[in-house]
């Protein structure tokens, strides 16, 4: 069921950002958002994997993306990111020079990123969205992969519950617990 997968994307939030989103607020209005490229303090990263290691996949084995916002919440240039994040993440026979490939999204703002939409459809991914405000009963994938993946963090925090205060790692670490039970 959760084959060909693509890493989770979290956003964490880091007030600090409202001064970039800030910047970036004109060129919402007057076209495509560029996409956001910043390093993520490794304070977001504690209980995912460890930064400091240097190969790749022993530095992020669960291709795992962090992203921060002022909110904590996806906006436009983070959509782009994650889009480039899914791409990645596509099997070899999906996306370009593949099998075309249908991403479901919701009617939520920070989609309609116009430099995003055309990075997925020039890559062979399809973006199809559901009607704004439906999700709570259109969701194609709340019966299937999202369903069992709450599940497992719910059964990932019951057990940890009561061990550990709510700070970033504590979520951090009960998410991977969760996506590694998801997975395996």
């Amino acid at each position: 069921m959760s084959e060909g997968a693509a890493g989770p994307y979290i956003i964490h939030s880091d007030k600090r950002q409202k001064i970039y989103e800030n910047k970036i607020s004109p060129a919402k209005k007057h076209g495509p958002v560029p996409p956001i490229k910043k390093k993520v303090p490794n304070r977001f990263l504690v209980g995912l994997f460890n930064p400091e290691e240097t190969e790749e996949k022993k530095q992020n084995p669960l291709a795992i993306e962090v992203s921060t916002s002022s909110r904590g919440s996806m906006n436009q240039g983070l959509f782009f990111d994650y889009c480039q994040h899914f791409v990645a993440s596509l099997p070899m026979d999906q996306g370009k020079d593949g099998l075309p490939c249908i991403l479901f999204l919701d009617g939520h703002v920070s989609r309609w990123n116009v430099a995003a939409l055309r990075y997925l459809m020039l890559n062979n991914v399809y973006p199809f969205f559901l009607a704004s405000h439906t999700s709570i009963w259109s969701q194609p994938n709340d019966n299937g992969p999202i369903k069992r993946l709450h599940a497992c963090i719910e059964e990932i925090t019951l057990k940890q519950r009561r061990w550990s205060r709510a700070v970033i790692p504590y979520f951090n670490q009960i998410f991977v617990e969760g996506w590694k039970l998801f997975l395996y």
